[in-house]
């Protein structure tokens, strides 16, 4: 399995757990906030391993633009993601970080579990 895959399906797994935990404790907005500050960091995300695999590069520097570009596109759509978050003033925001934290949080996750097989 590809780092990329790896990196999105644990993104999935560590927000789905995150949410339920928090919905468990803390009940369904505090759960449905950490759902959607997870989603806030995995969808861009996903724009990004799109970006730079479905197209392969032909040579080193434009695969080095495109993942500049893609990594670009994918803070401003981040940034969005997070500005609309925050026009809904009855989002819980510590459950939110959790999730938006959680998500980022499977890079480190999946370098972990690279180097140890």
């Amino acid at each position: 399995m590809s780092i990329y895959r790896r990196v999105i399906l644990l993104q999935i797994l560590l927000v789905a757990v995150t949410s339920v935990g928090f919905f468990a404790i803390s009940g369904a907005e505090s759960g449905q906030a950490a759902l959607i500050g997870g989603i806030a960091a995995w969808l861009p995300n996903v724009f990004f391993v799109g970006r730079i695999t479905l197209r392969p590069a032909v040579n080193p520097d434009q695969m080095l633009k495109r993942f500049y570009s893609a990594e670009l596109m994918k803070l401003v759509l981040t940034g969005f993601i997070l500005f609309l978050i925050m026009q809904r003033p009855e989002v819980r925001f510590l459950p939110l970080l959790t999730g938006y934290a959680v998500a980022l949080s499977a890079f480190w996750w999946a370098l972990l579990a690279r180097d140890n097989n």
